[in-house]
């Protein structure tokens, strides 16, 4: 591609507020944790909070797409990636604060008269990103809080290949259509192997819901985000096709976020998928600044949620969980107001305390400018 054809992405303030919906999604779907038969009285709304777990595909296809992204800037400047910048900006992003994280919730469950062998599993699976894997081969064994950090794992494990898969593209070929067609092939083999996990008869336990956090049936909502950062990148559509495209995947999105149920057939044969394209196509329209909706995206309240939503994503759970066994007779609405107190809290200490820190030091240590 001629150098002027090259859309180098930088800060996208909207792609951060789309990560504020995607961890809002996620947090109102956990309402249920509080309020098992629906927070309102309005079954339509019940029924979009509970779709609102597909908050985890939207964080998956904005992780490849931004990913890739950088990858392929830091290709540009340096005319290679560096494997250990990259492994060092992930270790400094994500394990300060889920080291944080499992500490204090393993001296908060000791101190709550529980035995440490009660969540060890849990812990160790969490820390060392393996806990998908872990439900998969002792499920319904029990996690703890921690079983919603399944999507953690399955994300850190795409990026110890991505970057490598990357590089092997890079090097031989320069034909974007050929990376983008290679790319293609494992979604269509992810699609394809998911659907053939969900159909075949099995003596699994709970098959629906290991085929649900398992790496190889998830991924394709990943390298959905991988392709559309080379479909941004290279101009391959217009940006008026873009932004119909970015309204037609809202109205899906919206759809599957009413009517989609948690371990449905047709989630697992093509529904996760679908998504997926929906939010890359939405994700195309963000990046255009004269999308009508990109402004809704640029909100000083929902780009502040968005940039900590990571803090958002790891404290809401255990604190719901609390909330839920100490307060058994208080009104649900009431809990729910006390558990978003807390967890605006613990995400707050999370952001200024160990969080800022952390990004400060990978900014020093593993820029990709260096």
């Amino acid at each position: 591609m001629a150098e002027t054809q090259i859309q180098r992405l930088g800060h996208v303030t909207s792609l951060d507020g789309l990560r504020g919906v995607a961890v809002l999604l996620v947090l109102v779907s956990h309402f249920e944790v509080l309020a098992p038969q629906g927070l309102t009285g309005i079954t339509f709304i019940n029924h979009f909070f509970r779709g609102g777990y597909l908050g985890v595909d939207i964080f998956f296809v904005l992780s490849g797409f931004l990913i890739t992204s950088l990858l392929l800037n830091e290709h540009e400047a340096h005319s290679k990636i560096y494997l250990l910048r990259f492994y060092g900006r992930r270790f400094l992003r994500l394990l300060p604060a889920l080291t944080f994280l499992l500490l204090l919730y393993s001296i908060l469950t000791v101190l709550d008269g529980k035995e440490f062998s009660s969540i060890s599993l849990g812990i160790w699976a969490s820390l060392f990103y393996y806990l998908n894997w872990q439900y998969v081969f002792s499920f319904p064994r029990s996690f703890g809080d921690l079983g919603y950090l399944w999507s953690l794992s399955i994300e850190e494990q795409f990026y110890i290949v991505w970057p490598a898969i990357l590089i092997f593209l890079l090097k031989v070929t320069k034909r974007v259509i050929v990376s983008i067609s290679f790319i293609a092939v494992l979604i269509a083999f992810v699609l394809w192997h998911r659907h053939v996990l969900w159909t075949t008869p099995s003596d699994i336990p709970y098959k629906q819901v290991t085929v649900f956090v398992r790496t190889d049936a998830r991924i394709d909502s990943l390298l959905i985000g991988c392709v559309t950062a080379f479909i941004y990148r290279y101009h391959l559509i217009s940006i008026r096709l873009s932004q119909f495209l970015a309204l037609l995947g809202l109205l899906i999105l919206l759809g599957y976020l009413e009517l989609s149920k948690l371990y449905t057939g047709y989630m697992f044969n093509g529904g996760f998928t679908v998504v997926a394209v929906s939010v890359g196509c939405f994700i195309l329209g963000l990046t255009t600044n004269t999308f009508s909706l990109t402004r809704l995206f640029q909100g000083r309240l929902i780009v502040l949620i968005g940039k900590t939503s990571y803090g958002i994503y790891l404290w809401h759970y255990p604190i719901f969980k609390f909330i839920d066994r100490h307060m058994t007779t208080a009104n649900e609405i009431y809990k729910v107001i006390i558990a978003l107190f807390f967890t605006g809290l613990f995400t707050t200490a999370s952001w200024i305390l160990i969080e800022t820190p952390a990004l400060r030091l990978k900014k020093r240590k593993f820029s990709t400018t260096r």
